[in-house]
């Protein structure tokens, strides 16, 4: 029996407990002399009760997780309030059914204030201590302590009393917590050991783990209002005023939702701002939408900006213009017309010319936004010019172009011969037909037309209606004037005509007499040869070889003129004698003929060569010039009378007295008598017919002529001047024996230039 030991293990055990037994001595068969086998008896075990503590389980069948009487659970940011225990908490106290009161140990709290707990319709900040506070449920009494990162919370009946073991349980699945930080929790376990005392003795604790879960929260855009002048470009900070509670915003994904009605959003930028361009509209407001995302792509709220805008003064508006404008002419033309200006109006004395017309000029700016365009009467049929113009606070407007379509107008043609002008003066040589040559000039070429339509004497001119050459109807004789005041003034008026627009010229010519011959008598005679000296080989006598200066021939320089100016003969020039007209020293005949046959042959072997037209047109004034010199004329007279003197033995004094006439040196003069050019070069040492061959001109100006001439049996051309003569009147050996066909010959030359 003393082995046998007693428990019990109830939480509430009787307070004594009977053992009864039954003792067996273990002999069968035999009987002892009680004649029993065995006994009984009892005992009986007095039990000493001891208050065991309650116990509790916030997740009776752990699906939390937990193991243990512990609870796991996950608050997640922004959530609303969780309970600390599973719905299968359980409370087990073996020698109590009544509790007195709950407590809770909280640790691990983070986030002060943000932290709270929620009970029978209230919340309590955990981190803000309770003295003690009835719940609105009406059932509890809660009393609140605080600490450093924790908080104790012991929660009573409302009212006094104890709890049972059902509501003790409800209480504990009753208490709910929640972080009021919606936006950045910090993330972390907060921890809740969860005790009931039942009177005597506290439970074991049980804890609950609650996760605290942030999540990334967007960013939080904040409405804007700026001001920015009219017309202008202003940079907005939109970023400045927004916010994101995690990871920071991206400056860079401002997105415009719905844009601004009176501007533009020229940029965003990298720094979180934005352009903004009004669009100088006179609106007063504007205003656009907007969202910006964080550095995790979570979107903002959308928020409006308000924009007020300043007025500001607008440049006025210049239009370009289109006009028609008559050659020529002075328009008026309205510039303003179109303009316009958006605040105070156009000041229309602030037209600027910018870049003037080609082919016009601007001769007045108006006070009223026109202004006076004068075309420069050019053929140009387009013009243009640029301006701007202010408004009346002085702003200054763009610049536009005006274009301009001229109509053209038929311009007069103009005379502009002879100096051109309304008058004109012309010398003649009396005999002579010709007179002058109208040019004119017509801007648009419109064929011209040349007419006599005046003038005293016009009943004695006539000219050609295509070409314009006036010449007299009969050559007019200085010793018998035939004009109207009988003083050799011829008056006369040509007109020009294009056919819609004339041109006159009143041209007054003066004729003037041919001026007498100067003679140079020949020196006299050497003694005469009856055979003239015999020809080399070649042709040519060897006097005919080389020029001669001076009387010495050159023989480095065989056929071409001796270098130098002025030059004479050993004795010099001679002085004329009157009395020796005729010339008394004479070569016997045939030397003479042969000298004249090899002068023309040579004239005709260079004739030949130059029988080409020549067109002369840009030398006509100047030999027009030349020809109606007196000077001329003189010197052309005395060639012909050298020409008349010319014998074998007299070309050296025929050489001096030319170079005396003409300037040209003995030598020189020599040398183109033997060369067989002597008419060239007695034409060219006057200096117009320097730049043209004489002899050319002579042929093709007489061309006509002496087709004419020849049927009547006359013969004016140049190698007649030299030929032989057949004539008794042409053989007389005078200074006048060639005046007849040197007359011609210029006259020839006056008609054709």
């Amino acid at each position: 029996l003393q082995q046998i030991t007693y428990a019990n293990n109830s939480g509430a055990p009787p307070a004594t407990v009977q053992i009864d037994f039954v003792i067996n001595d273990g002999n069968s068969g035999g009987q002892g002399s009680g004649g029993t086998l065995s006994d009984t008896g009892s005992i009986t075990i007095t039990i000493n009760a001891i208050n065991d503590p309650p116990t509790v389980d916030l997740d009776a069948n752990d699906s939390s997780g937990a193991t243990g009487n512990d609870y796991i659970v996950t608050f997640t940011e922004g959530g609303g309030p969780i309970g600390i225990a599973d719905s299968d908490t359980d409370l087990v106290d073996p020698d109590s059914s009544t509790f007195a009161y709950v407590k809770l140990a909280v640790s691990g709290l983070l986030d002060g204030n943000a932290e709270t707990l929620v009970l029978d319709g209230n919340t309590f900040i955990l981190g803000t201590a309770v003295a003690g506070q009835d719940t609105t449920g009406g059932n509890y009494h809660v009393v609140l302590a605080t600490g450093a990162g924790t908080a104790t919370v012991t929660i009573t009946k409302q009212g006094g009393g104890t709890f049972s073991e059902i509501e003790t349980e409800t209480l504990i699945k009753a208490i709910q917590y929640q972080h009021t930080d919606s936006l950045d929790p910090t993330d972390g376990d907060r921890l809740i050991d969860v005790i009931v005392n039942d009177g005597n003795s506290d439970s074991n604790a049980a804890r609950s783990t609650i996760n605290v879960n942030p999540v990334n929260d967007p960013p939080v855009a904040v409405a804007d209002g700026f001001t920015v002048n009219e017309g202008s470009t202003t940079r907005l900070n939109l970023s400045n005023n927004d916010s994101d509670p995690d990871d920071g915003l991206d400056l860079t994904s401002i997105t415009i939702l719905s844009g601004p009605t009176n501007g533009s959003i020229a940029s965003i930028n990298p720094d979180g701002t934005v352009d903004y361009t009004h669009d100088g509209s006179e609106t007063l407001s504007d205003s656009f939408t907007y969202t910006i995302r964080d550095l995790s792509g979570l979107t903002s709220n959308t928020v409006t900006v308000d924009l007020t805008v300043t007025p500001v003064n607008d440049a006025p508006i210049a239009v370009a213009d289109s006009f028609t404008v008559n050659e020529g002419a002075t328009t008026i033309l309205n510039l303003s017309n179109n303009d316009t200006d958006p605040d105070d109006g156009l000041d229309l004395t602030g037209i600027t010319i910018v870049s003037g017309p080609t082919h016009g000029t601007i001769t007045s700016i108006n006070p009223n936004g026109t202004v006076t365009y004068t075309h420069d009467g050019s053929e140009t049929l387009t013009d243009s010019f640029t301006y701007t113009i202010r408004d009346l606070a002085g702003a200054i407007s763009n610049t536009v172009s005006v274009s301009l379509t001229v109509i053209p107008v038929n311009d007069a043609p103009v005379i502009t011969s002879n100096g051109g002008g309304a008058t004109a003066n012309v010398s003649v040589v009396t005999g002579t037909t010709a007179v002058t040559n109208v040019d004119a000039t017509d801007a648009e070429s419109n064929p011209l037309t040349y007419s006599i339509i005046g003038g005293a004497d016009a009943a004695l001119f006539t000219i050609d209606p295509v070409t314009g050459v006036l010449t007299f109807i009969t050559a007019p004789d200085f010793q018998a004037p035939g004009d109207v005041g009988a003083d050799n003034i011829y008056d006369v008026i040509v007109q020009v005509s294009d056919g819609i627009a004339v041109d006159m010229q009143a041209i007054a010519v003066t004729v003037t007499d041919i001026p007498p011959a100067i003679f140079i008598p020949p020196p006299p005679s050497p003694s005469p040869t009856t055979d003239p000296p015999p020809r080399e080989p070649g042709g040519e006598r060897a006097e005919d070889q080389a020029p001669v200066n001076g009387g010495s021939v050159d023989p480095s320089s065989p056929g071409t003129p001796p270098e130098g100016g002025q030059s004479s003969t050993t004795n010099g020039p001679r002085e004329p004698d009157p009395g020796n007209i005729a010339g008394t020293h004479e070569l016997p005949a045939k030397q003479q003929d042969e000298e004249r046959t090899d002068i023309v042959q040579k004239v005709n072997d260079i004739w030949s060569l130059l029988r080409k037209p020549l067109d002369i047109t840009a030398l006509k004034s100047e030999i027009r010039s030349l020809l109606h010199r007196a000077g001329f004329l003189q010197d052309l007279d005395r060639v012909r009378s050298d020409v008349q003197e010319v014998s074998a033995t007299e070309k050296a004094y025929l050489a001096s007295s030319i170079a005396v006439s003409t300037g040209l040196s003995i030598g020189y003069v020599i040398w183109l008598l033997r060369s067989g050019v002597l008419l060239t070069a007695l034409l060219s040492s006057v200096p117009a017919w320097q730049f043209v061959n004489p002899l050319l001109v002579l042929d093709s100006a007489a061309k006509k002529k002496r087709q004419k001439d020849q049927k009547d049996g006359k013969d004016d051309s140049v190698e007649s001047l030299f030929e032989k003569p057949t004539a008794a009147a042409d053989t007389i050996e005078t200074k006048d024996r060639l005046v007849p066909k040197t007359r011609k010959v210029l006259q020839l030359w006056r008609t054709e230039i």
